[in-house]
């Protein structure tokens, strides 16, 4: 069962448990009693840019991410609050919930905008804990929870969504916008976008064409003659990611109606939820393409075999 963390003390626990995961991705720790700072990722590539900075006043409990400003210096990008005194019922955008797998943080998509860009509310699932509805972000002992935070801020600059009756059409390739250009300091530059272009550009080699659709903005949507794919790229297959892509195929469908849904993602590990995936996936004819990395090229063995 899921139960949110209420207490403040409980709150600073969680952040402690994670703080103690963090560390060891981190080169450089600035601890200043009530506040720590992260820098300098040693993790995956892409997200050295990154830092996380933990605070655990008297008045709010959370962490925020945050990353190098084009003027210098840094930038607050994102603001995980998961506890105030002056919310009411302590309901903060933030969250630490528990269950069978452990303590995860939640985020409900509101979002202060900073700079101008459109923060729009995802479309992808949500989870209800305590009557309020929240997006799962990454689990505190995960050691990739830095590339979660990222990729679920990535997200909320997806400007296609949300927008008025006159902005509907939308070009069938997402790899990670804004206002139609490349982020420029919000990016998935280690993962996603990379895998995203090198798939549409196998795409165009074999004939197909980026296809308009309506409201949603798939990661990819492409077309050759009578027949249109739609693609969702997932840097990771980890349960809560192929979830969360089944879910996004499912409602975006809903607008693009494809003829194909597409999972991208890298190769499957066993979990004890794969059968239950695998029989969504087989129920609502969601085919998966693994992607393979050597060197700085990702390879799709099975795309012929997948493309209808």
């Amino acid at each position: 069962m899921l139960q949110r963390i209420k207490s403040k003390v409980s709150q600073r626990e969680a952040l402690t448990q994670l703080l103690g995961t963090l560390k060891p991705r981190f080169a450089k720790h600035e601890d200043y009693g009530t506040v720590v700072i992260l820098r300098n990722y040693i993790g995956a590539s892409g997200f050295s840019d990154f830092n996380l900075r933990l605070w655990m006043h008297w008045d709010w409990v959370g962490l925020q991410l945050e990353g190098a400003s084009s003027t210098g210096g840094e930038k607050n990008l994102l603001g995980f609050a998961t506890y105030s005194p002056k919310s009411k019922g302590s309901l903060t955008a933030a969250a630490f919930a528990t269950d069978k797998q452990g303590t995860a943080l939640y985020h409900d998509s509101r979002v202060f905008t900073r700079d101008g860009r459109d923060r729009p509310w995802l479309p992808s699932p949500m989870t209800n804990i305590s009557g309020h509805r929240y997006h799962k972000i990454a689990y505190i002992n995960d050691p990739s929870f830095l590339e979660r935070v990222v990729e679920y801020h990535n997200s909320r600059f997806n400007s296609y969504l949300g927008k008025t009756s006159d902005q509907k059409t939308r070009k069938g390739f997402d790899p990670g916008t804004s206002h139609g250009g490349t982020r420029s300091e919000a990016t998935f530059t280690a993962r996603q976008s990379p895998i995203a272009h090198e798939l549409l550009r196998k795409l165009k080699a074999l004939g197909y064409k980026i296809r308009d659709c309506k409201i949603a903005a798939p990661d990819i949507l492409v077309e050759k003659g009578k027949t249109s794919v739609l693609f969702e790229v997932k840097p990771w297959a980890t349960t809560h990611d192929l979830i969360l892509a089944c879910g996004q195929v499912l409602i975006y469908n809903e607008h693009a109606s494809a003829s194909r849904l597409v999972v991208v993602s890298e190769k499957r590990k066993a979990t004890r939820f794969s059968e239950g995936i695998d029989r969504f996936m087989k129920r609502h004819e969601i085919y998966f393409l693994p992607y393979e990395k050597e060197g700085n090229r990702y390879l799709f063995k099975n795309l012929r075999d997948i493309l209808p």
